[in-house]
């Protein structure tokens, strides 16, 4: 399955990659106990859509989604 979707693993390795440099700041680096493996399942991450409609991640089980995490601080 990860042949063929390589660029999945890079993602979330890229992901991992960035949250740990933010991390490496201080004495406490990214606390890995809540990071699923790699190939493993995602968090059901839940939120609301532009047209104020709830999803959930488990609502597209089975379909390639991309998810773009950004803020504005």
């Amino acid at each position: 399955m990860a042949s063929q979707h390589p660029w999945l693993a890079l993602g979330a390795f890229g992901a991992f990659a960035l949250a740990a440099a933010a991390g490496c700041s201080g004495p406490a680096a990214v606390d890995t106990g809540d990071v699923p493996a790699v190939g493993g399942t995602a968090p059901d991450i839940v939120g609301v859509d532009l047209d104020g409609v709830s999803f959930k991640l488990s609502d597209y089980k089975g379909k390639v989604v991309f998810l773009d995490f950004w803020g504005d601080w």
